[in-house]
């Protein structure tokens, strides 16, 4: 499984204070609205909620959309998913590629 790894604490705090993005908000909140639809919808969600707690963790896995479009989602929780990706994935490597030089 590929992923990426960052600081938690240092990025959603970073984020915060530059541009008042509560990441932590939008990672909860989009987690929490993807297992109420399962859980509507009687769909296994393990896998997806899994991913997403390796946020948490400081772990961006790059299969975190496509198990979110197993799911079958509608296109507004899709999006949510995937701005949290989005914002993530765009600041680890913001941040990398600052750091390179």
């Amino acid at each position: 499984m590929n992923y990426l790894q960052f600081d938690r604490h240092q990025l959603f705090n970073e984020l915060y204070q530059e541009s008042g993005i509560d990441l932590l908000d939008l990672t909860m909140d989009a987690k929490r609205e993807v297992i109420f639809y399962c859980l509507d919808h009687d769909i296994e969600f393990h896998p997806f909620e899994n991913l997403m707690c390796g946020i948490l963790d400081g772990y961006l896995y790059f299969d975190l959309f496509s198990e979110a479009q197993k799911l079958g989602l509608s296109n507004e929780l899709l999006m949510k998913v995937y701005q949290v990706y989005n914002i993530i994935f765009n600041q680890v490597k913001l941040a990398q590629a600052l750091n390179q030089n």
